[in-house]
């Protein structure tokens, strides 16, 4: 298994719209990497969704994936952390549902 994420800064406005207890801390973007091997089984899917067939896969197969992140970090009611994530990823694997993009959203907080 191989990750790799590069991040960058895009905006550190410290500020909300007027006195609504809601503000941005920052924002930041990221682009992603990951590729992984495994003894075990996959869905293939060259028949289609409906049709996927569990397939055995061997050591040494790579199933790469590649994506893009934008994340803001927001401060609600004064005391409430909370990171907005929204994602485009792509799987490179043709037979295992790879090729077509899929977008992803994401809220979370850390207390």
């Amino acid at each position: 298994n191989a990750s790799f994420e590069y991040r960058f800064p895009l905006a550190y406005p410290y500020g909300g719209p007027g006195t609504i207890p809601f503000f941005f801390n920052s924002w930041h973007a990221a682009l992603v990497a990951d590729a992984i091997t495994l003894e075990g089984g996959y869905y293939d899917s060259a028949g289609g969704a409906a049709d996927a067939v569990l397939r055995q896969s061997v050591l040494g197969v790579y199933y790469v994936g590649a994506g893009a992140e934008l994340k803001g970090d927001i401060q609600l009611f004064y005391y409430l952390p909370l990171t907005i994530k929204l994602g485009y990823y792509n799987g490179f694997t043709q037979k295992a549902f790879g090729g077509s993009g899929n977008f992803f959203f994401g809220l979370s907080s850390i207390f």
